[in-house]
């Protein structure tokens, strides 16, 4: 018998190799671990399902062939690195919005990395004095135990520690700088990151289940409403379509509510002038899901659109 790990793109465990496999050992209660490649394999392990926390007894392996007893496995959860530094507004956004808010993340602190220090000793520090680099059945104990669990996150030089309801020396030392996202949204890069109530089903009822709610910040909305409103008789209808579709903005439900504010002011101030409409298909209105974690190219927050090479035709609805 053995166990593989997955790979979760929203997930609370630490990185981990997906070539690894964990196998009973024979000769002991030791585990072993078989991988395509030992070079630079850490001396603990970690599985996402949890199997890691029962070996927690410090073992010393030997190295023959492919094969490496496992070694020293932490009393709290995993050695691996814990991903915490995100690639991309789009990934950070994601990050929270998708993955912790929906396992009761709502406390936060927002803060910034301070002028002349290195953002991965803040990182480490931060990690390490809160312990919250700690594996999935961990967290399942604390929270079982009336205990908090925390989660850090980063992009470029802004972090956020979100925390569960629950005891934890974090509401103590941060107390004047806690804020309840379901009062205070995060706002950041253009959007503005909450969770409440409320929404529609699928056939279009009422939905009062608690969401994560993402939306262009109030600030961004209002520069792009009296941007596109300026416009929308100086453009021709390419230009405009080009604009909406080059947003650099990831369409959340509530984002695309608003661009569809936006095309219908754009419309209301083209009617008055007798022009031609703007039709929804010229909306970039389906996300895409993002790895918050690995290398992708940069994408810039949420901004008034530039004028670039158009990709996108009010006639022909390109993409």
């Amino acid at each position: 018998m053995h166990w593989r790990g997955t790979i979760h793109e929203c997930s609370d465990a630490p990185a981990w190799n997906p070539a690894v496999v964990f196998l009973p050992s024979v000769s002991g209660p030791a585990w072993s671990l078989q991988s395509g490649s030992t070079a630079g394999i850490p001396p603990a392990f970690f599985i996402s399902s949890g199997f890691g926390n029962l070996c927690r007894a410090h073992q010393f392996g030997r190295k023959t062939g492919s094969t490496i007893l496992l070694a020293s496995f932490l009393e709290h959860g995993s050695s691996m690195q814990y991903r915490a530094v995100t690639t991309s507004v789009e990934g950070f956004v994601q990050q929270i919005a998708c993955c912790y808010l929906r396992h009761g993340y709502w406390l936060y602190v927002k803060g910034r990395v301070p002028d002349g220090k290195r953002p991965e000793h803040v990182d480490e520090k931060l990690i390490d004095k809160y312990r919250i680099n700690v594996s999935e059945s961990t967290r399942a104990r604390r929270k079982k135990a009336g205990r908090s669990n925390l989660q850090y996150i980063r992009h470029e030089s802004t972090f956020v520690i979100l925390a569960t309801k629950g005891e934890h020396r974090f509401f103590d030392e941060e107390s004047n700088l806690i804020r309840d996202i379901r009062r205070v949204p995060i706002r950041y890069g253009g959007y503005s990151i909450s969770y409440k109530p409320g929404g529609r089903n699928k056939d279009g009822s009422n939905d009062d289940r608690w969401h994560a709610h993402v939306e262009i910040d109030r600030d961004q909305y209002l520069d792009l409403r009296a941007w596109f409103s300026e416009r929308a008789l100086r453009d021709s209808p390419d230009r405009l379509a080009k604009a909406f579709y080059e947003l650099p903005i990831a369409p959340y439900a509530p984002v695309r509510r608003q661009l569809l504010m936006l095309l219908r002011e754009v419309n209301r101030v083209r009617k008055v002038a007798g022009r031609k409409q703007l039709p929804h298909e010229i909306l970039p209105l389906r996300r895409r899901v993002v790895r918050p974690f690995e290398e992708r190219v940069r994408q810039s927050p949420v901004a008034v659109p530039p004028d670039q090479t158009r990709v996108a035709t009010v006639n022909g609805h390109g993409r």
